[in-house]
């Protein structure tokens, strides 16, 4: 019995230590899609050749990035972030009147 109860244990924080993991990755990569939307405005304003090509590529790449931090994050953090996003424009007062 104690070794089931220790094996048990042992698989227990393996999967607490496997989701916090998840959850870190997660967290700086939305931390770098954050920085990368701030930063994004001046990329534009370099003087680089192919810039439509390259700005074009860079949204693409910052919205696949989002998606893979949302999907690791799961869906309690995407509720958060729908919530914020909702609270945000309604401060600013786009989106919904009723």
């Amino acid at each position: 019995m104690r070794i089931a109860t220790a094996e048990a244990g042992c698989t227990r924080q393996t999967r607490q230590s496997g989701s916090s993991f998840k959850k870190r990755v997660g967290l700086v990569l939305l931390a770098l899609v954050a920085a990368y939307w701030v930063s994004f405005p001046f990329v534009a304003l370099l003087d680089i050749p192919y810039k439509a090509l390259i700005i074009s590529s860079l949204v693409v790449l910052g919205e696949a990035l989002f998606l893979i931090a949302v999907a690791l994050l799961g869906k309690e953090y995407w509720g958060r972030i729908k919530s914020g996003t909702r609270t945000l424009l309604a401060r600013v007062g786009v989106g919904r009147r009723r």
